[in-house]
């Protein structure tokens, strides 16, 4: 008997032995990464929004190799290189297998801060200078604004995507339903208003980051675009609304006042715009003629290594060596990189 009972008293603590050991290690094992930052630590500081909006800056600008910004254009009817494009040849320009402009990664990344930020911020969760936490809520609707205004570019109707979503496919198949391009247009400068409301005039880190006067400009010229789009695209295809225009069996009851949308688009131009205009000086131009170039503000303008003293500067791009930020534009442009616009292309040809 004494020994059935030692045994299930043995047999006991072993028992409670090992649930305590796979408790503690449980407990052990179940702790946040130490060397990966995880949501919760995440987008809680004036630091954190700082990083994470600047993160998001995808503006073209020169960086790398070749010739930058000034290769955007070519290949089009507006400019020509040394050698042809294949896209003007009739059965060559194919839809490619991959990549393309149908992406929603930057627009994720984007509706994932303002939806973690945005009740920290309104309840004063977040610990920092106030004025440059909003400064940063703002430059997150100019980035998401930013993104889809390339989207409409590049493919005109697209989806309106405020949030992010989950793994859901009835949730995703409605939501990856392409609206009107006036539309999304009509969203992106909802954004944009609502980042000029926000930004600060002089941006935490100068003119290299977003001030509210960078998103003027960009507002206006966002309204000149799909403006002018409608009203020279008016009644085709490419216009909500027009004969053949493809989003009509996703909405088969819309319907358009297309006159009252240019207007109004053009009219959002000129008001933001016109802000920007009274509120700027214009750099000073001695227009020498190209005598002693240098000394002329204007001129120095286009070549200089620092553009903060600049008024007409809005927002640019410090490079550095110390840091890696370099581009290797002057190279390609004094060796191989000639590029013509069509003008002068025509004036070179019948001189």
């Amino acid at each position: 008997m004494k020994t059935t009972y030692y045994f299930s008293t043995i047999s006991w603590l072993l028992s409670m032995t090992v649930l305590f050991t796979l408790h503690s290690c449980n407990k052990y094992l179940d702790r946040e990464p130490l060397s990966n930052v995880t949501p919760q630590e995440y987008l809680n500081t004036e630091a954190d929004l700082a990083a994470y909006t600047v993160g998001r800056y995808a503006f073209p600008s020169h960086s790398g190799w070749g010739l930058g910004t000034f290769a955007n254009d070519n290949g089009t009817d507006n400019q020509v290189t040394s050698s042809y494009s294949t896209r003007w040849v009739p059965g060559e320009w194919r839809v490619p297998s991959s990549g393309g402009e149908w992406d929603f990664a930057q627009i994720r990344q984007l509706n994932y801060f303002l939806e973690q930020v945005l009740p920290k911020w309104k309840s004063g969760k977040l610990t920092g200078n106030s004025a440059n936490i909003t400064h940063y809520v703002g430059e997150a609707y100019f980035l998401r604004a930013y993104e889809y205004f390339n989207k409409v570019q590049a493919l005109g109707d697209f989806p309106i995507v405020k949030n992010t979503l989950k793994d859901n496919m009835e949730e995703l198949t409605a939501t990856s339903i392409r609206q009107p391009r006036n539309m999304v247009v009509r969203f992106i400068l909802s954004d944009l208003d609502s980042a000029i409301t926000l930004l600060n005039d002089v941006a935490p880190d100068g003119k290299n980051r977003i001030s509210k006067k960078a998103a003027l400009l960009f507002k206006s010229r966002v309204g000149l675009f799909e403006g002018s789009w409608l009203k020279y695209h008016k009644g085709t295809a490419f216009v909500p609304g027009g004969t053949g225009w493809p989003g009509a069996k996703s909405h088969p009851n819309f319907s358009i006042n297309i006159d009252n949308e240019i207007n109004y688009f053009l009219e959002q131009s000129m008001t933001a715009a016109a802000q920007v205009a009274d509120a700027v000086e214009l750099v000073g131009n001695t227009k020498d003629d190209g005598y002693n170039s240098s000394s002329n503000p204007y001129f120095k303008m286009f070549g200089d290594e620092n553009l903060n003293g600049y008024s007409e500067v809005l927002l640019w791009r410090s490079y550095s060596m110390p840091l890696g930020i370099t581009h290797a534009v002057n190279h390609y442009m004094n060796r191989n990189g000639e590029i013509l616009d069509i003008q002068e292309a025509l004036w070179k040809i019948l001189r």
